[in-house]
């Protein structure tokens, strides 16, 4: 059997081309991932980016009066505006909620409509986050959501040149 120039030229493009498709794709902002240690990022996400340009903070007191009394809610909110630094991508504002010992947070959720993301964070984590959005820039908000129902979602600054 014979093999034309042609045969083999479209069988190598053929070959070729399958390890391109296998190959993973990089997501912009993928060097400020850490590894994957359980494995759990293996598909495409869905992947939000926004550059920081204003922030504000509010703290916040709310007294209820109900049938059994009144009861007193205090919360911790940062309030992120920004653009959105992918082709399309929906996301004007990230809204950010501070919970004092959570065991459980709730996981972020992304409103199109409104082009709003919500996390929420540990308390404990507001001296890091407030001390990162205070040092040099650029900094950005990451949240990538997973087909298996992982969420990812950052906050992160740089790259920042050192002197």
């Amino acid at each position: 059997m014979k093999i034309t120039a042609k045969a083999l030229t479209s069988i190598l493009l053929a070959a070729l081309a399958g390890v391109v498709v296998a190959a993973p794709l990089d997501l912009p902002h993928e060097e400020f991932m850490p590894p994957d240690r359980y494995a759990a990022r293996q598909d495409r996400p869905e992947q939000l980016l926004l550059q920081i340009d204003s922030y504000r903070m509010t703290v916040a007191n709310e007294s209820r009066q109900g049938s059994t009394g009144r009861s007193q809610e205090s919360s911790l909110w940062l309030f992120v505006e920004g653009r959105s630094l992918l082709r399309g991508g929906a996301l004007r504002s990230v809204r950010i909620g501070f919970i004092d010992g959570a065991a459980s947070l709730p996981p972020a959720r992304h409103d199109q409509q409104a082009q709003t993301l919500t996390l929420y964070y540990p308390l404990s984590y507001l001296p890091a986050v407030t001390g990162l959005l205070e040092s040099p820039g650029p900094h950005f908000v990451q949240a990538r959501f997973h087909g298996n129902g992982t969420v990812w979602a950052d906050i992160h600054a740089g790259p920042i040149s050192v002197p």
